[in-house]
C-alpha cells in the first residue's frame, strides 16, 4: 500500500487562546448554515434501501479535515439527526442505525485535543484516522457518507512553479494566488485539481455504491478574482504583518441545508453499501414435513420479499432464492422433493436434523420460518414418565393440564426447547434476520382439555389404546409409559422464553383463534381426522408400541373418534401463537465512566515510547504462540459472493510506542500467510487496524509513529475497553497485550477505613492480606467480564480474541516476586515523603495502584462463566527472565515506573510532586537491588478465545 506524504498543515492544536479550537466560529458558522440543506436533501428525496439481506445495520461517516474543535462534532451530528429522521420515519419497526464515525486529519492534527471534545453520552462509535485525505485511507467499499468542511481548497503542496525563481509563476510579490497572475493562478488551479482528482479517487474506492459526499468548499464566483474578494484582505494583511486573524462567526451554517438536501435527494441505502455483492436470499423451514403447506409457506415468503426489494431496489438486479427443508432425519425427503414445482424459482435443499441444534453455518440465514412445529418437543419429559415421580403422567397420553406437576414438566421441557431452538437459531440467522413462527397454543385461562378440539382427538387416541390394553394386545405398563411429546404454550408461557433469550427482540407477538369448525362436526368430519391422526402420530405410535399394532389402533380409531364427536362442539376454539419480526436484540450499549491511566506521552526521556522495551519483549515472545493460534484456530468465512476483503483488527490497550505495531504487524503477517496458504488465487486481503486506548492516551505519538509505507489502514479509537467501541459484529480480531492486568477502578473496600479490606500497609495488592487480594480479584474479574461482554457484541461469530495478561504463578503471593520490588520501592519513596511532610499520610493511605497480576486461575475463573467465547488456548508465557542483578539496571527500570506511572501520582498527589518521586526513586531502588534475588520470576499469561454465539 503506496502513500504519497503530503506537506502537513495542522491547525493550531489545544484549547487555548491561539487554537484552532477556540478561534473557528468562522467556520462554524458554514457548518450551521448546512443544516438545512441537509435536511431538506434527506427528507425529500433519500431513498433507504434497506434489504433484509443484509446483518449490518451501521452507518459509516467519514469527515476529511475535521481538525480539533467542535465544528466536526456539529456538522456530523447534523447528518446523524438527518439520517436517523429519515431512516425512522421510513423504517418505524426496524432496529435503529448504529453510527460509526471516523474523523480524519494530517499526522500532526491535535487529535488529542478533539478525542477530549467528544461528548460523554455519544451516539457514535468513534475513531481518528491520521493522514492526507489525497491518499487511501479506509478498506473499499467501506464508506457510506464523506464529508468535509472547509478543507479542500487545502493543496497538498505549494506549487512547484510559485517558487520557482526560474518560472514565470514565481509568486514573488505575493503570498497567495491573488489571481492577479495569469501563470500564478494557472499553477495554483493546475493543482488543485490535480489534488482534487487524488481525493476523489481515492473517495471512489473507500465510498460504497450509492454511497454520499458532502463537501463544502470555500471558493469564489467565475468573474472575480481572489484579490477582488473580502477573504484576500487577511491574506494580504497576514503577507504584510503575519499576524494571526480573527474571522467572525457565520458560514457553518451555511452549509447546512445543502447537506441535509443531498441526503433526502441522493442518498440511497443499498444492499450494496455493506460491501457486499451477493444477491441471494436464503430462508429456513423448520418442522417442513413432506406435504405442500411447507412450499405455499415459502412461496407467500419469497412474493412478500421480492415485492419488497423491488420497491427499493427498482434497477438492481433480481434476488435469488435458496430456500433449505429441515425435518428430521426420518422425515420423507423424497415426497418433498417431487413435490417442488417443475419451475420453482428457488433453490431448494433439504436438511435432516433436529430442529433443537444448529443446522446451518453462522450468519447464513436471512429469514427462518416455522408453522405448526414448534409444538412438538424433542422428548417426553421425564418426569411425566417416572412412576415415583409426582407428574407421572398415568391418566393421559398427553399435557391435558389437569395435572399441575405435568403441566409444570411439560412446560419446563418446551422452554428448554424453545430457548435451544432460538439458540441454534442465533448462531445461524444474519444480525436483523427474522424468525417468523406460528405455533399451536392455548389461551391463558382454559386447561388443554377444555380448550383444543385436538384435545378429543387426543383422548380418543389414548382411548383406543386403553381398550387394546385391556383385550390383552398391549402391555398396560406400555400404555402408562406412552406419551404424546407435544405441549400448546399460553403466550405468557412463549413470552417468558422469549424474553429469557438476549439474542433475539420480539417484534410481534399476537394470538388468534383457528377457524370456527362447529357448525361442520358431523360423521364427514371422522375420516379427514382419523386420516390426520394418523398422518401425525403413526410413526410415534410404531415407536413405542410396535409395527404390528399400528393398523389395528387407527382402525379402532373412527369409530372411537365417532363417540366422542358430540364433545367437540364443548370445546372452545383452538388458539394458535403468531411470533414475527424477531430481530437480534439491541444489547446495552451502556457505557460506565472509567477512570484514566494514560501511559507517559511523547518520545521524550521519561516517555513510555522509549522506555518500553519490557512490555516488547512480551509482545516478541508471544510471536510463536500468535503465529500457531491463527494457523489452527482462525476461520475465514470467505465467499465467492462477498466483495469485502477487508480483515479487522483491534489492538486494546494500544498505548504510544512501538510496541503496538509490532504485535498487529505480527498478527498481520499471520494471517496474511494463513489467508494465502487457503486461498492461493484469491485477491489479497486488505487490513483495517483500530488502536485502542483512553482518551488521555497521546495518539498523536502513536500515529506519527506509523510507518510510512503501512500495509494497513489505520485509526485510533478513544475510550476505555470495558466498554462497547465498535459496532456489531464488527471485528475478525481483537489483540491485547500487557494491559488487562489494568483495572477500570481502584476497589472501593480497600480504600476504606472501615473495610477489612482497608489497604493501609501497602500501595498495591502484595497478596499478604487475603481481605485485599479477594477485593482485588473480584475487581478483576467483574472487569474481565465486562471487557468480554463488550467484546463479544463487537468480534464477529468464529473471530479471535489473543490475549496476553500480565500474571504470577498459583502457589506464591505478588510480594515474593521480583516484579512487586518496584511497586515496594515506589511506595517506600511516598513514605519517606510523607515523613518528610511533603505529601500528607492521608493522602499516601489512599493510594492504591490499579493494578492486578491474576493466576490463571482466577482468569479461567471468569472466563468460564462468559458463554461468548470459547477457550482455544490458555498457557503460561515465560518471556521475561530474572534481569541480572546489576546497577545497570537501575536506570531502565526507573524509568519504566516513570513512564508507567507518573500520571496517576500526578492525579493524586498533584503535578509538584511528580519529579521529586523519580528523583527519590533510581537511590531507593540501589539501596534495594540485593533483594532481587530472593524473587520469583513474573508470569505472562497467553489466551486465545474464539467468539460463538451459545449462551451457557
Amino acid at each position: 500500500m503506496s502513500y504519497t506524504i503530503p506537506m502537513s498543515y495542522p491547525m493550531a492544536g489545544g484549547d487555548g487562546e491561539h487554537s484552532y479550537s477556540q478561534n473557528s466560529n468562522f467556520q462554524r458558522g458554514i457548518v450551521q448554515a448546512a443544516k438545512l440543506l441537509v435536511n431538506s436533501a434527506i427528507e425529500d428525496m433519500l431513498e433507504f434501501s434497506y434489504s433484509s439481506g443484509t446483518c449490518n445495520n451501521t452507518f459509516v461517516i467519514a469527515d476529511f479535515g475535521c481538525s480539533t474543535g467542535s465544528n466536526t462534532l456539529i456538522a456530523t451530528q447534523n447528518i446523524i439527526e438527518a439520517v436517523k429522521h429519515k431512516y425512522h420515519s421510513q423504517y418505524p419497526n426496524h432496529p435503529l442505525l448504529e453510527f460509526q464515525l471516523f474523523f480524519n486529519d494530517h499526522v500532526n492534527n491535535d487529535f488529542n485535543t478533539l478525542f477530549r471534545n467528544f461528548p460523554p453520552s455519544r451516539e457514535f462509535f468513534a475513531a481518528g484516522v491520521p493522514g492526507s485525505f489525497y491518499n487511501r485511507l479506509f478498506p473499499k467499499a467501506s464508506l457510506h457518507l464523506g464529508h468535509s468542511s472547509s478543507a479542500l481548497h487545502w493543496l497538498s503542496k505549494v506549487p512547484d512553479e510559485v517558487i520557482d525563481v526560474n518560472s514565470p509563476a514565481w509568486n514573488k510579490d505575493s503570498i497567495y494566488c491573488s489571481g492577479v497572475s495569469k501563470e500564478v493562478t494557472k499553477a495554483y488551479v493546475a493543482q488543485f485539481q490535480n489534488d482534487m482528482e487524488r481525493f476523489l479517487n481515492a473517495r471512489g474506492q473507500e465510498v460504497a455504491s450509492g454511497g454520499l459526499l458532502l463537501l463544502t468548499v470555500a471558493g469564489h464566483t467565475e468573474r472575480t478574482i481572489s484579490s477582488q474578494t473580502y477573504g484576500s484582505m487577511m491574506y494580504d494583511i497576514l503577507g504584510s504583518c503575519l499576524a494571526e486573524m480573527v474571522e467572525e462567526r457565520g458560514v457553518v451554517e451555511a452549509a447546512k441545508v445543502f447537506v441535509n438536501s443531498a441526503i433526502e435527494d441522493i442518498l440511497e441505502f443499498s444492499s450494496n453499501s455493506s460491501g457486499t455483492c451477493n444477491s441471494t436470499f436464503v430462508i429456513a423451514d423448520f418442522g417442513c414435513s413432506t406435504g405442500s403447506n411447507t412450499l405455499i409457506a415459502t412461496r407467500n415468503i419469497i412474493e412478500a420479499v421480492k415485492q419488497k426489494y423491488q420497491s427499493q431496489y427498482l434497477n438492481h438486479p433480481p434476488l435469488e432464492f435458496q430456500v433449505l427443508f429441515n425435518d428430521h432425519v426420518n422425515n420423507d425427503f423424497n415426497t418433498l422433493f417431487r413435490n417442488f414445482p417443475p419451475s420453482q424459482e428457488f433453490f431448494g435443499a433439504g436438511v435432516p436434523g433436529s430442529f433443537h441444534d444448529q443446522l446451518f453455518p453462522k450468519a447464513s440465514l436471512h429469514l427462518g420460518h416455522s408453522s405448526c412445529a414448534l409444538h412438538w418437543l424433542s422428548k417426553v419429559p421425564d418426569e411425566v414418565l417416572d412412576v415415583n415421580s409426582p407428574a407421572w403422567n398415568k391418566d393421559s397420553v398427553y399435557c391435558s393440564r389437569l395435572s399441575k406437576e405435568v403441566t409444570k414438566a411439560y412446560t419446563a421441557q418446551f422452554q428448554n426447547d424453545v430457548e435451544r431452538f432460538l439458540n441454534a437459531r442465533a448462531q445461524e440467522v444474519v444480525e436483523g434476520g427474522l424468525l417468523v413462527l406460528t405455533i399451536a397454543g392455548d389461551t391463558e385461562r382454559t386447561i388443554s382439555s377444555q380448550t383444543h378440539g385436538s384435545s378429543v382427538l387426543k383422548d380418543s387416541l389414548g382411548s383406543c389404546l386403553k381398550d387394546m390394553a385391556q383385550e390383552g394386545l398391549i402391555a398396560q405398563e406400555k400404555v402408562e409409559a406412552f406419551n404424546i411429546p407435544t405441549f400448546n404454550p399460553t403466550i405468557q408461557e412463549m413470552e417468558a422464553v422469549l424474553q429469557r433469550n438476549e439474542y433475539f427482540s420480539v417484534e410481534r407477538i399476537e394470538s388468534s383463534l383457528a377457524a370456527d369448525t362447529v357448525p361442520l362436526i358431523g360423521p364427514a368430519l371422522l375420516k379427514p381426522l382419523s386420516k390426520l391422526m394418523r398422518a401425525t402420530f403413526g410413526e410415534l405410535v410404531r415407536e413405542h408400541f410396535g409395527d404390528d399394532i399400528v393398523d389395528s389402533v387407527f382402525e379402532r380409531y373412527p369409530k372411537k373418534l365417532s363417540e366422542n364427536l358430540h364433545a367437540l362442539k364443548d370445546k372452545q376454539k383452538n388458539l394458535n401463537i403468531f411470533v414475527g419480526s424477531i430481530t437480534e436484540r439491541e444489547m446495552a450499549s451502556k457505557e460506565t465512566i472509567v477512570i484514566s491511566y494514560p501511559m507517559a506521552g511523547g518520545e521524550g526521556e521519561h516517555s513510555y515510547s522509549q522506555n518500553s522495551n519490557f512490555q516488547r519483549g512480551i509482545v516478541e515472545a508471544a510471536k510463536l504462540l500468535v503465529n500457531s493460534a491463527v494457523e489452527d484456530m482462525l476461520e475465514f468465512s470467505y465467499s465467492s459472493g462477498s466483495c469485502n476483503n477487508t480483515f479487522v483488527i483491534a489492538d486494546f490497550g494500544c498505548s504510544t510506542g512501538s510496541n503496538t505495531l509490532i504485535a498487529t504487524q505480527n498478527i498481520i503477517e499471520a494471517v496474511k500467510h494463513k489467508y494465502h496458504s487457503q486461498y492461493p488465487n484469491h485477491p489479497p486481503l486488505e487490513f483495517q487496524i483500530f488502536f485502542n486506548d483512553h482518551v488521555n492516551n497521546d495518539f498523536n505519538t502513536l500515529f506519527r509513529s506509523f510507518p510510512p509505507s503501512r500495509e494497513f489502514f489505520a485509526a485510533g479509537v478513544p475510550g476505555s475497553f470495558y466498554n462497547r467501541l465498535f459496532p456489531k459484529a464488527s471485528l475478525h480480531l481483537g489483540h491485547s497485550s500487557s494491559a488487562l492486568h489494568w483495572f477500570s477502578k481502584v476497589p472501593d473496600e480497600v480504600m476504606d477505613v472501615n473495610s477489612p479490606a482497608w489497604n493501609k500497609d501497602s500501595i498495591y495488592c502484595s497478596g499478604v492480606s487475603k481481605e485485599v487480594t479477594k477485593a482485588y480479584v473480584a475487581q478483576f474479574q467483574n472487569d474481565m467480564e465486562r471487557f468480554l461482554n463488550a467484546r463479544a457484541q463487537e468480534v464477529v461469530a468464529g473471530g479471535l480474541l489473543v490475549l496476553t495478561v500480565a500474571g504470577e504463578t498459583e502457589r506464591i503471593i505478588s510480594s515474593q516476586t521480583y516484579g512487586s520490588l518496584i511497586y515496594d520501592i515506589l511506595g517506600s519513596c511516598l513514605a519517606d515523603m510523607a515523613k518528610e511532610g511533603l505529601i500528607s499520610e492521608e493522602k499516601l493511605e489512599a493510594f492504591n495502584i490499579p493494578t492486578y497480576n491474576p493466576t490463571i486461575q482466577d482468569i479461567e475463573a471468569v472466563l468460564q462463566r462468559n458463554a461468548y467465547f470459547s477457550i482455544e488456548r490458555i498457557s503460561s508465557l515465560t518471556s521475561d527472565p530474572k534481569p541480572s542483578i546489576s546497577p545497570s539496571i537501575v536506570q531502565p527500570l526507573s524509568k519504566l515506573m516513570r513512564a508507567a506511572f507518573e500520571e496517576l501520582i500526578r492525579q493524586h498527589f498533584g503535578e509538584d510532586i511528580v519529579d521529586s518521586v523519580f528523583e527519590h526513586y533510581p537511590k531507593k531502588l540501589s539501596e534495594n537491588l540485593h533483594k532481587y534475588r530472593d524473587k520469583q520470576r513474573n508470569l505472562n499469561i497467553f489466551i486465545v478465545l474464539k467468539r460463538n454465539s451459545c449462551k451457557a
